[in-house]
């Protein structure tokens, strides 16, 4: 599959203009741990994953906000750490 970067760019767009509508101007993150995999593995369906790591939203949310500031550039893992919370916002819409 393959994706345009202009349309994505247009639908990062759209969710921004709804998180107002979607939640507060606090949001409480109640968990704080998660697993993480290995990212081939996570894509290998006929495989069970055996390569799993721990990880935080509150260390993926300090290292997100270091970009606020306009010296800091972001990296490629920032995306990783964005989805994570992105990821937790979305399941917690669930409960």
């Amino acid at each position: 599959m393959e994706i345009n970067k202009e349309d994505l760019k247009q639908i990062i767009d759209q969710i921004k203009l709804e998180l107002d509508e979607w939640f507060k101007d606090n949001i409480n993150l109640d968990d704080d741990f998660y697993w993480q995999m290995d990212s081939k593995e996570c894509y290998r369906f006929a495989e069970e994953p055996n390569n799993f790591s721990l990880g935080q939203l509150t260390d993926d949310w300090t290292e997100l906000l270091r970009l606020k500031t306009e010296s800091e550039i972001p990296i490629k893992y920032d995306m990783y750490r964005l989805a994570a919370i992105l990821k937790y916002l979305s399941e917690s819409q669930k409960k």
